[in-house]
């Protein structure tokens, strides 16, 4: 589910007086894209069809104006392969491959994914995701769950601003800090899943 970057307006703009609404999109965009990439709290299932000899995939997110930005669990033929954390809730769920040696590369851009072994049946990926620049909505759980996060993320970049009704440089620097402090936190109990750039790993003996 998603929001239109309207529905965060009552939030974000009270502190801003005099600003436009495309000014606080751009910022607004920039903020969720830096959040999902960091924390990777918005998340999707991405399914593919093995196909016999065959390693790579598209990887193309599953909602419009998105982006894939990490891989965070991997299962085919029905079996867990690969996580990027274990599941507190399932400490019996062994994944076949370790969280350091994982039986895929995701390319820089998030839009292929090459196998090291061969998959099997049906692949079933969990990806963290991010909005793309042409978005015009936002995940719904920034809202719900994290909006005090977006609210600091946007007031920090906007009231950097010189000469703006709404600059305040000093309150900028507190909310920026604010901003570092959700981001960390929200990172750090989130799965940490392997990054955008080229992920190499070690292929397994079968």
């Amino acid at each position: 589910m998603s929001k239109a970057l309207s529905d965060f307006y009552d939030y974000v703009m009270p502190e801003l007086p005099g600003i436009t609404a495309p000014l606080v999109d751009q910022h607004l965009l920039a903020v969720a894209r830096e959040i999902c990439e960091r924390t990777g709290l918005w998340r999707e299932s991405v399914s593919l069809v093995a196909e016999e000899d065959r390693l790579d995939y598209g990887l193309y997110a599953p909602t419009a104006r998105t982006e894939v930005t990490r891989v965070l669990r991997v299962s085919w033929g029905q079996v867990l392969q690969w996580c990027a954390t274990e599941d507190p809730q399932n400490p019996e769920d062994h994944p076949r491959f370790t969280a350091d040696e994982p039986p895929f590369i995701l390319d820089a851009a998030g839009e292929t994914v090459i196998f090291e072994v061969q998959p099997h049946g049906d692949i079933d990926i969990l990806a963290a995701l991010r909005p793309s620049l042409a978005a015009i909505t936002l995940p719904n759980i920034l809202l719900t769950h994290h909006i005090e996060m977006v609210k600091r993320g946007v007031h920090s970049r906007l009231m950097r601003m010189g000469g703006k009704p709404w600059t305040d440089r000093d309150l900028a620097v507190d909310y920026g800090h604010d901003y570092d402090a959700f981001l960390n936190h929200a990172a750090m109990t989130a799965d940490n899943g392997n990054t955008r750039a080229l992920l190499r790993s070690r292929r397994m003996k079968l």
